[in-house]
């Protein structure tokens, strides 16, 4: 989606930007009063963006109600940064940045619905009415969540992006809370095929690591002991998997070089202090 980006800067301490009459006067009386335009963003400024007004390229995959991922980063439908400063006069100062807003960014946020508590987002489609009887989210990312609350249930009340921020998800109603407490609680006590799938594989992996460190530490002490290596200086990293001697105190020149003669056929990786 195309639209063009406006840029501003006005001193209301001048008359010919402030008053009935002003330029910013009017400006913003139609910013406030444009249809399809999210609320106003006043923030301070991201430290080194400054859009160059023009033309921009809007992305439709994930909505806001009052800003936008573009091809210059994010912009805002009304953007007005904070300014503050040494003198009382900066608080005059209003600038910032707004965009067009055209029909196609209206009709794409009346017809894409909004997950209250994922964001995730269903578009609709625009030439007939929603068949479901209940507009929830119900997929199992959602319902499945480990941190979604049986009280927060409502939160999954899909709005159209346009109302993010401006429409409060209402409370469940008993016909929806029967109808959504059953799948929460399908959901909370059963895990997914995919989900399974990755749980399954770690289990083993887990395993099978702890199995083959514990080996390593067990045959390579039984290795030491067997070849008349005292154990009062060696230790076993599991984290590395390595063996370390002198780890209690390190080995004079002459002792190290007798221990590493005993280490000669030792079959596993060790380090000598």
């Amino acid at each position: 989606m195309k639209t063009t980006l406006h840029t501003y800067n006005y001193d209301t301490n001048n008359p010919k930007h402030f008053g009935p009459d002003g330029e910013w006067t009017k400006l913003a009386i139609m910013l406030e009063h444009t249809p399809g335009r999210g609320h106003k963003m006043h923030s301070l400024k991201d430290k080194g963006f400054e859009p160059d007004p023009g033309e921009i390229e809007l992305e439709p995959e994930c909505l806001f109600q009052n800003q936008w991922n573009s091809n210059v980063g994010r912009v805002f439908d009304w953007y007005e940064e904070a300014v503050f400063g040494p003198y009382r006069e900066m608080a005059n100062i209003k600038r910032g940045h707004y965009l067009d807003i055209t029909p196609e960014m209206i009709a794409i946020r009346k017809n894409t619905l909004k997950c209250g508590y994922t964001g995730m987002q269903f578009p609709i489609e625009t030439d007939s009415p929603l068949a479901p009887v209940f507009v929830f989210n119900t997929t199992l990312q959602a319902l499945g969540s480990p941190y979604l609350k049986e009280s927060e249930l409502y939160l999954l009340r899909l709005l159209p992006v346009c109302d993010e921020f401006v429409t409060d998800r209402e409370p469940l109603t008993e016909e929806e809370r029967a109808y959504l407490l059953p799948l929460y609680i399908q959901a909370q006590t059963k895990t997914n095929g995919n989900k399974r799938v990755k749980q399954t594989t770690k289990i083993k992996a887990d395993y099978e690591r702890a199995v083959s460190v514990a080996t390593t530490e067990r045959d390579g002490f039984l290795w030491l002991l067997e070849n008349g290596v005292s154990l009062e200086n060696c230790i076993f990293y599991e984290h590395t998997g390595r063996f370390g001697f002198g780890w209690r105190s390190p080995y004079p020149e002459v002792a190290r070089a007798v221990l590493l003669e005993a280490l000669a056929k030792f079959p596993y990786p060790y380090d000598v202090k």
